[in-house]
Formats: C-alpha cells, sequence, structure tokens
C-alpha cells in the first residue's frame, strides 16, 4: 500500500482455497442401448460418466418398473450387463445413480429391446415319424396342432402350399385335416 507522500508498506496475505466437490458428470451422449431379445450387451457406462474431482464412481441401479426383474444388471464399477425376453421387447428407461466420495448425480439408461423370432417347429413330423392314415372314399379328419410349436409363444397359423399332396386335403388355419381319399 502507499499513501499521499509516496511511502509504502508491505505485507503478506494467506488464503486457504477450499476445495469443492462436484458431482459427477452424465454425457449427454450416452446411447440409446439397441438390442434383440434373447442377446446379451455388456457396457462399461464409466465411457459416458466422469468425475471432475477424478475421485472413484459407484454406480447403482434403481428399482424401475419394467428394468428390475434381473435383465439389467449394474454393477458399482458401472458394468453393465443386459439380458432381455420376449417380454422386454420395447423401450425402456432404467433409472441409475452415480456417487464419487461426496456427491452423486442421477440418470436414466435408455434401452430398446426388438424382437427376434424364432421359425415354428415340428415335435414330431406328421409325415415320417407318425404318419397319418386314410382309406379310399371314407371322410379322413386329424389335426396336427399338437405336433407343432412355436418356440416365441405365438399363435400358429397351418396352411397346405399350393400344388404340394393331394388335392382332396383340405387344411385349416388350427391345424385340422379334412377330405375323403380318392383313387
Amino acid at each position: 500500500m502507499a499513501d499521499q507522500g509516496g511511502e509504502t508498506s508491505n505485507t503478506k496475505v494467506m488464503i486457504t482455497v477450499i476445495h469443492t466437490d462436484h458431482p459427477p458428470v452424465i454425457s449427454k451422449d450416452m446411447p440409446v442401448f439397441k438390442m434383440n431379445e434373447r442377446q446379451t450387451r455388456i457396457e462399461a457406462l464409466t465411457q459416458w460418466v466422469t468425475d471432475p474431482d477424478e475421485g472413484t464412481l459407484h454406480f447403482t441401479l434403481l428399482s424401475t418398473t419394467g428394468c428390475d426383474d434381473g435383465w439389467v444388471n449394474l454393477l458399482g464399477d458401472g458394468k453393465m450387463t443386459l439380458k432381455p425376453l420376449r417380454r422386454h421387447v420395447g423401450y425402456h428407461e432404467c433409472n441409475f445413480r452415480v456417487n464419487n466420495a461426496k456427491l452423486f448425480v442421477l440418470g436414466v439408461l435408455k434401452i430398446q429391446v426388438d424382437k427376434d423370432p424364432r421359425p415354428p417347429i415340428w415335435l414330431s413330423e406328421p409325415v415320417t415319424e407318425t404318419p397319418l392314415e386314410g382309406k379310399t372314399n371314407i371322410a379322413f379328419s386329424d389335426d396336427v396342432s399338437s405336433r407343432a410349436k412355436d418356440l416365441d409363444g405365438e399363435k400358429l397359423n397351418f396352411s397346405r402350399k399350393a400344388d404340394v399332396g393331394p388335392q382332396w386335403l383340405a387344411v385349416d388355419a388350427a391345424g385340422a385335416l379334412n377330405g375323403t381319399p380318392r383313387d
């Protein structure tokens, strides 16, 4: 400092700077995680979450309807594992929390699960394993619906391929076979 006559005096000033903690930061670039049912996807959320104070992060999945039956797993280190089934097909938002030493931030995992349909299967082959028998000029009927299954639980629709098999045989959508064999 100086007075009007130009005389000066100096002193030392000591300032203590106290660190202020900052919460973790979730990148706005975190994607919508897209996948098919019955597939497993593993991601490290640490690629989208940082701590400005360079501390250790701890992740927690919060209870969220649609995400809390075990198909979404989030470990404390940010490793996320997704294992969706058919019932998880659709769009989901799963809430999570990230803590550093003192503060936290809430985030949302956005997950799109698509169907990955499988073809129906024959449980027993009507032609080779247990052949059906009909007699000439006598009405024939049988049902093949119990011999087939859709692995995804969808309703099956039966039909006859055009120009395959005898012309007298009719097949309805439920799997019933009807007709009268001719010579």
